[in-house]
């Protein structure tokens, strides 16, 4: 094996790679896996113990997670920022693939496809999300590209209906923290506070701040919707595109 190999630098190599050179790829990951637990057999154990998931390589733009799916109970998904491909390593599997539709405001189900060898599933973050029927000791590789200025989308399995904005960023979060805080108590400052955090950098505070604003008596949000438009987020654009306003 070329000692030289390095992980993917986007998705189009990672598929040409699980594609053409599976078994390269797999070898590749064995051997790391034995430099992490110093025993290949004990693998599923090792991702047991490690929450069902590790991290096996790290690369400069991606990652290479394994993931061990033993069953299927949860009721919500969560849809990761970036893109991921999804790739067999000991049994093929099947997933369910949801997409985000703007109008319903709600992931809906988009198909049911068998991940198998040279057959990966990429995964845009931004707009989709999947699910893995379960199958006993099944090992599930993800190739990751992750999006740092993104959010993980945490929805309903049955209705879709997205239920809350997971952030990696602390700063965003403590933003969202004092919004979410003073309109819970009726501050009187929570509007002039929303007006000045809804030119925040984050998609996810510019979002709350102006949902405080359209909610509150005696306000025009047309200022406010043509501030969100100026920051050209895909996902704010089709937030506002499915509002009614009054």
């Amino acid at each position: 094996m070329d000692t030289n190999f390095r992980l993917p630098m986007n998705s189009y190599q990672a598929i040409d790679l699980l594609v053409n050179q599976h078994d390269f790829f797999l070898t590749f990951l064995s051997k790391k896996i034995i430099e992490l637990r110093g025993n290949l057999n004990n693998i599923i154990a090792s991702v047991e113990v490690n929450s069902e998931s590790v991290v096996v390589e790290i690369g400069e733009n991606s990652n290479v997670t394994i993931s061990l799916r033993k069953d299927n109970r949860s009721d919500y998904v969560m849809s990761y920022p970036g893109k991921t491909l999804v790739f067999l390593i000991n049994k093929e599997f099947q997933v369910v693939i949801y997409k985000y539709d703007a109008v319903l405001e709600k992931y809906v189900v988009r198909d049911a496809v068998v991940v198998k060898k040279n057959k990966p599933i990429l995964i845009d973050g931004e707009c989709e999300a999947y699910h893995v029927i379960s199958v006993e000791d099944t090992l599930i590789g993800n190739v990751n590209f992750p999006l740092p200025s993104g959010e993980v989308n945490v929805f309903n399995k049955v209705s879709g209906k997205v239920k809350f904005w997971f952030l990696s960023d602390n700063g965003a979060a403590r933003f969202l923290f004092v919004l979410q805080a003073l309109n819970s108590i009726g501050d009187e400052n929570l509007t002039r506070v929303a007006k000045e955090t809804i030119y925040h950098y984050h998609p996810a505070v510019q979002w709350e701040s102006f949902k405080i604003i359209k909610s509150l008596p005696n306000q025009s949000v047309d200022k406010y919707k043509e501030i969100l438009l100026s920051f050209k987020n895909k996902k704010i654009i089709e937030l506002l595109s499915s509002l009614r306003y009054e």
